[in-house]
């Protein structure tokens, strides 16, 4: 197999569209109004110690007046602290407020729920049957607010995507809702935010924005079912697929009916593997069939014990899915 996939370390003050954008906006707010709040006080306290030694330094009267004006100049220093902080706090809940909902209709939600560990993404449209659901990797047209609802299979997760939008938790038993909307085109790899067990650190995400033209072809090949194998090896491996894999996996017009593991109907259509573990090739399909655990160690899918020649059919086979 070929090595992992190389990691990407994305900003969360270099961002590329809301609510992220906001969201970096209250970071360096927060860090300016910090460092401010810091001189203040410091200013603050030297100006009233300084006081307090002219004071004792300084005959009777002085030291009675000078007291009195180190306490008032400390006054002062915590008024306008306490006054900066209630503003940044209001601020601070305005952002995160915009963040959990778009403030315009969003014409395209998505329903992700966090398993261990990978990520389900089901596609909701106006009409039931334009539906669909993938796994890991998400497209979504540039410029277009999507909304998002969050629902967690086993433990809690936490979903980001640092260039899009900042962390919502993914609850079992409760729906989070979130957003984002990407204004540029481009990739941006996300990552699970709260730690879910074992292989918490190999349940990555990517979110592909498209231009709108390039997404709709995306999302009607996405719609469609997979394509009947054309030749007798491919035949060969979807057979020994659903009759091996077909319990735990889906790929919507053959026999594979499973909603353990991710829907693999479009499964080579996908960049990576295992979420987002590896990279989607031949060979490294082969490694990861023939034994998720060394990949994984702890992953659900099981090492299936299939032959050399049956385990060749079915990556023949799988490759064919786009």
């Amino acid at each position: 197999m070929s090595t992992e996939v190389a990691q990407h370390s994305p900003g969360i003050m270099h961002v590329f569209g809301a609510p992220a954008l906001s969201e970096a906006a209250l970071g360096w707010w927060l860090t300016v109004i910090s460092c401010a709040v810091v001189a203040i006080v410091t200013i603050v306290l030297l100006a009233a110690l300084m006081r307090r030694r002219d004071a004792q330094e300084g005959g009777d009267e002085a030291h009675r007046r000078k007291p009195v004006a180190a306490v008032s100049w400390i006054y002062v220093g915590v008024s306008i602290t306490v006054v900066i902080l209630i503003g940044s706090f209001i601020g601070t809940m305005v952002t995160l407020a915009h963040a959990s909902r778009p403030s315009t209709r969003s014409p395209l939600t998505l329903d992700v729920t966090g398993h261990q560990w990978w990520w389900e993404v089901r596609y909701s449209d106006s009409l039931a049957s334009d539906g669909f659901v993938t796994a890991n990797e998400v497209h979504i047209p540039v410029g277009v607010p999507v909304r998002l609802r969050l629902h967690g299979a086993d433990v809690i997760h936490s979903w980001w995507i640092p260039e899009l939008a900042g962390k919502t938790d993914v609850i079992p038993g409760q729906v989070n809702e979130a957003w984002f909307e990407a204004r540029t085109p481009g990739e941006y790899h996300g990552q699970c935010a709260e730690y879910c067990g074992m292989e918490h650190a190999k349940m990555a995400a990517i979110v592909f924005a498209d231009p709108p033209a390039k997404y709709e072809q995306w999302a009607a090949q996405q719609r469609a079912t997979a394509t009947a194998p054309a030749d007798s090896a491919t035949k060969s491996g979807e057979f020994v697929f659903v009759r091996s894999c077909g319990a735990c996996h889906a790929v919507r017009g053959s026999g594979a009916e499973g909603r353990v593991g991710p829907d693999l109907t479009h499964l080579a259509s996908r960049t990576t593997i295992a979420a987002g573990t590896l990279v989607n090739t031949e060979g490294n399909l082969l490694g990861w069939i023939g034994d998720p655990q060394i990949v994984k160690p702890g992953a659900l899918m099981p090492k299936i014990a299939l032959s050399g020649r049956d385990a060749a059919a079915v990556v023949a086979y799988l490759r064919t899915l786009k």
